[in-house]
């Protein structure tokens, strides 16, 4: 090997060993990892959740937002069903279970299970159509994931799309 060759290699590999440092330079300043909760398993959408079925990471804590699950809450999602498919290492969220999105219900309102398309994300804002009639009118979607969603309605739009037995279509409403 000439010299010229041993000396391009190694300006490479250093070069390599700056960039790679580079690349994880947003996660050295953090104050703190934060434990939360995620899928130990991959899970389809109906899975009762078992402790088996739980796992923790340590994460950045300026990543953790309310709508992660802590492990001192890994208790309450025991026993639920997930809403949606989770892979194995996703974090979980207070939305992937439908019991808990009863906390975001008030009196006269209701979460109702509609096939929509995977583009709408929690906070979307849908009317949702049967048979050329709307039957609700500005529903939250309620949680992300999959194409089976929950979106909260009145107690009495609940009614009308359960009594229309025909086909749903959601249409998308500005914010």
């Amino acid at each position: 090997m000439t010299r010229t060759a041993l000396f391009v290699g190694m300006v490479c590999g250093v070069t390599g060993f700056a960039i790679g440092l580079n690349k994880r330079a947003p996660y050295r300043g953090c104050s703190s990892l934060v434990p939360i909760v995620v899928a130990s398993v991959d899970m389809r959408a109906g899975t009762t959740v078992t402790f088996d079925h739980l796992s923790q990471r340590s994460v950045p804590e300026q990543f953790v937002t309310k709508s992660v699950v802590k492990p001192d809450s890994a208790s309450y999602v025991v026993g639920q069903v997930i809403d949606h498919d989770v892979e194995a290492g996703d974090p979980l969220r207070w939305d992937d279970f439908p019991l808990a999105m009863s906390r975001a219900l008030h009196d006269g309102e209701r979460a109702l299970r509609l096939e929509l398309d995977e583009a709408l994300i929690k906070g979307d804002r849908v009317d949702v159509w049967s048979n050329g009639l709307l039957v609700a009118e500005n529903a939250e979607v309620l949680t992300s994931g999959g194409t089976r969603r929950w979106v909260k309605v009145s107690t009495a739009e609940a009614e009308l799309v359960v009594r229309s037995g025909g086909p749903l279509t959601a249409v998308l409403r500005p914010r």
